[in-house]
């Protein structure tokens, strides 16, 4: 890189103003593609492919809440595989039959949103970030999403 003179005819002084940017007219974002998981999912937020993921907090579980319940099929089977210590790794069959309404429990942006489910006979609740849906099953991609979601954005 070489360095070379400057004709003071090329200069313009400094007035302390601020410098004028000239404004973008024609922005063309893309068009969101739903065979996109991150595409997918700012669908649901109604955002572009120029916006970031949104963050995980109650406002947008509460959307991500109202998605799943218009979209997912209960029941559906799941393996649920709890994330604490105390589960040594093991793994519950379980069928997903609702989630646990979020008006109804003081959400963590942690666990996210709970479903209510049956495990031999019983009933349980599980975060749905800690279920495994089979390929093959219809709630399958919607599950994968919300739990890429609350592992980007937790």
């Amino acid at each position: 890189m070489g360095f070379g003179l400057v004709n003071e005819n090329d200069l313009e002084p400094n007035t302390g103003e601020a410098l004028k940017m000239e404004q973008p007219t024609d922005i063309v974002t893309r068009p969101l593609a739903m065979n996109d998981q991150g595409d997918r999912i700012r669908a649901i937020f109604n955002l572009t492919t120029d916006d970031p993921l949104s963050d995980v907090e109650y406002d947008t579980l509460a959307v991500y809440y109202q998605y799943l319940v218009d979209h997912l099929s209960f029941p559906f089977r799941a393996q649920y595989k709890p994330e604490d210590r105390r589960s040594r790794g093991e793994t519950y069959l379980v069928t997903v039959r609702s989630l646990y309404d979020i008006d109804d429990y003081d959400v963590e942006e942690f666990y996210g949103l709970i479903g209510v489910g049956i495990y031999q006979d019983k009933r349980i609740e599980f975060p749905i970030r800690d279920l495994d849906v089979k390929r093959n099953d219809s709630n399958h991609q919607l599950i994968d999403d919300y739990k890429f979601w609350m592992a980007y954005s937790g």
